[in-house]
């Protein structure tokens, strides 16, 4: 089991940058406990449910377009060239 003691406390206090009374230091290290024991407790319980795979992406196949299907379509044309909205 993980444990925080007071030297630890301390030491999270300090790089924390807080000025903790020993009453304080006391009462962090012991919410610090009860804290890790409830993630201890998280990680015994065994999950029912499957794991899902996590970023399944369909296969990315390119598709090929006519270059004039796509002008035709567009808004904006000046000559051969397409108008876009100023992005500056």
């Amino acid at each position: 089991m993980i444990t925080m003691d007071i030297e630890e406390a301390k030491k999270t206090a300090r790089i924390a940058r807080l000025a903790l009374s020993e009453a304080e230091l006391r009462k962090l290290a012991k919410d610090a406990d009860e804290i890790l024991e409830w993630a201890e407790q998280l990680e015994s319980v065994k999950s029912e449910t499957e794991k899902r795979e996590s970023g399944a992406l369909r296969d990315d196949l390119p598709q090929h377009f006519e270059p004039q299907t796509i002008t035709k379509n567009f808004p904006q044309k000046s000559g051969s060239h397409l108008k876009v909205p100023r992005s500056l």
